[in-house]
């Protein structure tokens, strides 16, 4: 039964660890679809704020995580912004 529990915890810490490292990557690549719609002069600065802080982009790196680790435990896989859909 020590085995099965240590088994199982170690198997806990790895999924966390190799979710955060996921996530730390996919976040920290350059580039994003805001910077594009930076490039259109008809998009305002303020437009584009808006839209970063509507999806939470402006919050902080833990606070993005635990929603992006909730949202996949309920099946939810991003929003794609490009074809606006989830």
């Amino acid at each position: 039964m020590k085995y099965l529990r240590r088994r199982l915890i170690h198997g806990v810490l790895l999924l966390v660890g190799v979710s955060v490292l996921c996530f730390l990557l996919s976040d920290l690549a350059p580039g994003s679809f805001f910077d594009e719609m930076k490039l259109n002069p008809q998009i305002s600065s303020d437009t584009i704020a808006a839209l970063r802080s509507q999806y939470g982009l402006d919050q902080s790196l833990p606070v993005r995580y635990g929603r992006w680790v909730k949202s996949a435990f309920r099946g939810e896989f991003g929003y794609s912004f490009a074809y606006n859909s989830q």
